[in-house]
């Protein structure tokens, strides 16, 4: 079978599954009855998991044959590597949350409810991330919004669920115009809704049309993606069902590096909206991991680290190394739904080790190498994301064994570039040399990160580090002033 028939096939087979899923999400209760809907909504799960290995046939059969463009597209849609990589792990992912709702609601009144928000809006994200032209991505980027909206005011009676699912709905509106004027911008540019036609005809637009499309393209994506200061609702759906949680942070929330992934050709063409969101995703990522360390409930906590991670994962679209981008969408997927599918047998304390000056020497070694590298021009995007990566690593682990720290930085680091390779060679891309001033400012924000986790660590008695913790814990009160503003 040819690499362009087998992405024929998978097409179809996701369209198949979508429309499976629309008609389950539609049925409800009513028309076959709440004990056959959990058998045919069992069944469908176990059909997403063949449809995601399937999935998985078709990026090995491209990485082998090392031809990265055969893809099959209908109706607007499109199957290539990329698409086939979100949509294995939205079935993978998504067939797992529905095996855990089965029992999860056992007994509540409207568990056909429930089921059915799953259903549709795993459908929305299959179109979603199959999307080929600004119609149908439009269309999937709006429908998962309304859909999973929802799921988050499942109770209703729930004061706080409902809060935090009225500033995500206001701030999703706000994403789509932002998307809606930025589509506009690239059909003026283009005349065409085909992305890859859009593609192909942006060297022939002037660079004030593209800064300003890729600029909204960015608001859009910051928007979708829950950054700082923008972050509020996401800490607070905490109040709806765990496997909403688990398919919002695992899925969802990824919306905006998706569309950065699809629109990649934009963003390079923008130096200034890559130096704009190489600022917001610092900023994130600072702010999300100093404050995950200051919470004491095991969600809060994972809610906040999607905040940081999601912040990385924006870094790196930045930063040009999209290949990361993708393999860092994939992995902290598959982390983020088993941690909150598991959150309740989880403590939510535990103690730490109290850290030395010496714990700063493998963060001052790393931040040296991408130095050096970047001074003798053979950083590329993709090392330095791994590197910087690395940096957080070594700084929280606990180092009462430097020899086994600096083995297990070295792993990670030549684990992450393997993956960041295979992932690039399916996308049939190549890492990119990366622009010293954001390198440099990428390295520094890093830098203090680390070093606010160090003092963190090493001095949590210290009175201006437990001053530092409360307002840490309350994310500087940003949140609290947007509660009083979007209040329905």
């Amino acid at each position: 079978m040819s690499v362009a028939l087998l992405a024929g096939v998978c097409l179809g087979l996701c369209l198949t599954l979508a429309v499976l899923h629309m008609a389950l999400g539609a049925l409800g209760v009513r028309a076959v009855g709440l004990p056959t809907l959990r058998r045919l909504s069992a069944g469908l799960s176990l059909i997403g998991f063949v449809v995601g290995l399937i999935a998985l046939l078709y990026l090995a059969v491209v990485l082998i044959s090392g031809n990265a463009h055969p893809a099959s597209q209908w109706f607007g849609l499109r199957f290539d590597a990329t698409g086939a990589a979100l949509v294995a792990m939205v079935t993978l992912v998504g067939g797992a949350v529905l095996r855990f709702s089965q029992n999860y609601l056992d007994g509540d009144a409207r568990q056909d409810a429930f089921l059915g928000g799953l259903h549709l809006t795993l459908a929305t994200v299959i179109l979603f991330v199959l999307s080929a032209n600004l119609l149908t991505f439009a269309l999937g980027w709006v429908a998962m919004s309304l859909t999973l909206h929802k799921l988050l005011v499942f109770y209703p009676d729930r004061p706080a669920a409902k809060l935090a699912a009225h500033k995500k709905f206001l701030l999703a509106r706000l994403s789509d115009a932002a998307l809606a004027l930025a589509f506009f911008c690239l059909y003026r540019i283009s005349g065409s809704l085909d992305m890859a036609d859009i593609a192909a005809r942006l060297p022939g637009a002037t660079p004030f049309d593209v800064t300003v499309a890729a600029l909204l393209l960015v608001v859009a994506a910051v928007l979708k993606s829950a950054q700082f200061p923008v972050h509020g609702w996401l800490i607070e759906v905490m109040e709806t069902p765990t496997p909403v949680s688990a398919l919002l942070h695992a899925g969802v929330v990824n919306a905006g590096g998706v569309l950065l992934l699809r629109f990649s050709d934009v963003l390079m063409q923008s130096p200034i909206a890559q130096g704009l969101l190489v600022l917001l995703a610092l900023g994130s990522i600072i702010v999300g991991s100093l404050a995950m360390m200051a919470q004491n409930s095991v969600k809060a906590a994972l809610a906040w680290s999607t905040v940081a991670q999601m912040g990385f994962m924006l870094l790196q679209c930045a930063l040009g190394a999209f290949g990361a981008a993708l393999f860092h969408i994939l992995a902290h997927a598959a982390y983020k739904a088993n941690a909150f599918l598991s959150a309740g047998t989880l403590s939510d304390k535990r103690p730490v080790q109290e850290r030395s000056v010496a714990a700063l020497l493998p963060l001052a070694a790393l931040a040296g190498l991408s130095l050096m590298l970047l001074a003798t021009g053979t950083l590329s995007a993709s090392l330095l994301v791994t590197l910087l990566a690395a940096m957080g690593v070594v700084t929280v682990l606990e180092a009462r064994r430097p020899l086994i720290l600096t083995v297990v930085t070295a792993g990670m680091v030549t684990l992450a570039l393997l993956g960041h390779g295979v992932i690039e060679r399916l996308l049939g891309e190549t890492s990119v040399n990366v622009s010293p001033l954001l390198a440099s400012v990428t390295v520094a924000g890093m830098v203090i990160l680390c070093l606010g986790q160090w003092l963190a660590l090493s001095a949590p008695r210290w009175p201006p580090v437990m001053a530092l913790y409360v307002h840490l814990k309350n994310g500087f009160y940003i949140n609290t002033w947007l509660n009083r503003s979007a209040q329905p």
